[in-house]
């Protein structure tokens, strides 16, 4: 199966709720125990050739009482798809639009300004739109691309559909690039048009103290992790956290939130004091990747606890394969809890695996992140708990992060300030 790994495409495009305070708990081996327990579930089910597994069919001792369906699979098939119109986003010009499903799939190909033959409003020097795009134009626009693509995934679209643009991007480094004159220039010049253009610009410059790599380098190459994440876990991670920094911060190190979040991983104060000495606004980017490995290795900790033994063998019966299970629903899980909370990642999966067993269900995975977006969208929807604030934001934050990791694919992204 297609993973993060293998993406070959040629596309490319929160408050966030502070880190659970430390608990004292026994390091989860959860992983461990599922692998032998699940072994079989997982053979049995790929022998399957149809869309069904009869129950009759799957071992007791593994998944008791529950019969093989699909669940949610229509949105959790768009969710490789999802990832594509996300990683679009990083090249998309200032002069273009980009529409998209309410579920973020891109809906045709980003639509310049001057493309349509309608005044798209009033341009600023730089050719931004001074209050916006003309909703005259964006319904032209809007008519022009649904005609031109009407099928997602070969699916007629239906209901409402977004856009995207990133003039704020670029009026916003405009406005507070003081101390980036070079920025300033290449947006003034034409050269930074892009929001991609401006996640270049900072993941680019040197790391103080390591001045051979660049900030994309540096944190790609030396976070590291605790034993007690596994080795695939791990290696996902480091492809993925990286483009969580686009997703928080840009890689702009002076980064900070209303809510007071700061740096390139925008870590909330009280999650910082939990895991360094140093005031947050002092730190250098050295010793926040160090907090980052620290952070995210308890957070894997946090979550096998919040999940709970008996929801992870479900969910690892349900997957293809041990690697499967790793890649394409925990590592998401974890990414998912950095936005949304490592607890209330643990609530929506023990929410999904009990309303699982009460309308006698499971998911067949035929595509990759199916399980992962069958729980994301299920918490979506789930009004109870700590999944009321579990919202559109929650769920679109991990196709984002993807996102941004496939679009490394297309803008590349240099690792060390002098290539050899």
């Amino acid at each position: 199966m297609e993973t993060i790994s293998t993406f070959q495409s040629t596309l490319v495009e929160t408050d966030k709720e502070t880190l659970s305070r430390r608990t004292v708990v026994t390091a989860g081996l959860a992983h461990l125990a599922l692998l032998g327990a699940a072994a079989y579930g997982w053979k049995k089910m790929r022998e399957q050739k149809t869309s069904e597994v009869p129950l009759s069919e799957l071992p007791a001792d593994v998944v008791p009482s529950i019969e093989a369906q699909p669940v949610m699979e229509a949105r959790a098939e768009n969710f490789v798809d999802e990832i594509r119109g996300y990683a679009r986003l990083l090249q998309l010009r200032f002069d273009e639009v980009q529409f998209v499903t309410t579920e973020g799939a891109p809906i045709g190909d980003p639509i310049a300004l001057s493309e349509i033959g309608v005044d798209p409003g009033v341009l600023d020097a730089h050719g931004f739109p001074i209050k916006g795009i003309r909703s005259e134009w964006l319904d032209e626009a809007r008519a022009f691309v649904t005609q031109e693509a009407p099928f997602v995934l070969g699916h007629e679209i239906e209901g409402s559909i977004s856009q995207f643009n990133v003039t704020a991007q670029l009026r916003a480094a405009l406005r507070e690039g003081h101390d980036e004159p070079e920025l300033v220039a290449g947006i003034e010049n034409g050269t930074i048009a892009s929001y991609g253009d401006i996640v270049k610009y900072f993941a680019e410059k040197s790391v103080k103290g390591a001045e051979t790599f660049t900030r994309f380098g540096y944190v790609r190459d030396t976070i590291r992790f605790a034993d007690t994440v596994p080795a695939v876990v791990q290696a996902e991670l480091r492809k993925l956290v990286p483009a969580l920094c686009v997703q928080e911060s840009g890689f702009n190190n002076d980064a900070e939130s209303r809510s007071g979040a700061y740096g390139i991983f925008q870590f909330m104060p009280d999650t910082w004091a939990e895991f360094s000495d140093t005031p947050l606004k002092d730190a250098t980017l050295r010793e926040q990747v160090e907090v980052a490995g620290k952070v995210f290795s308890h957070m894997y900790t946090q979550l096998v606890h919040a999940c709970g033994d008996e929801a992870l063998l479900q969910l690892a019966s349900q997957s293809e394969s041990e690697e499967s299970f790793q890649v394409e629903v925990l590592v998401p899980l974890l990414v998912n809890g950095y936005n949304a909370g490592q607890k209330r990642m643990g609530d929506a999966v023990k929410s999904f695996i009990a309303d699982q067993k009460t309308r006698n269900v499971r998911v067949l995975v035929n595509k990759p992140f199916d399980l992962y977006a069958s729980i994301a969208d299920y918490a979506d929807s789930n009004e109870t708990g700590t999944l009321v604030k579990y919202d559109d934001d929650a769920r679109q934050y991990v196709p984002r992060i993807y996102g941004n990791a496939l679009a490394f694919e297309k803008v590349h992204f240099k690792a060390t300030v002098k290539e050899t």
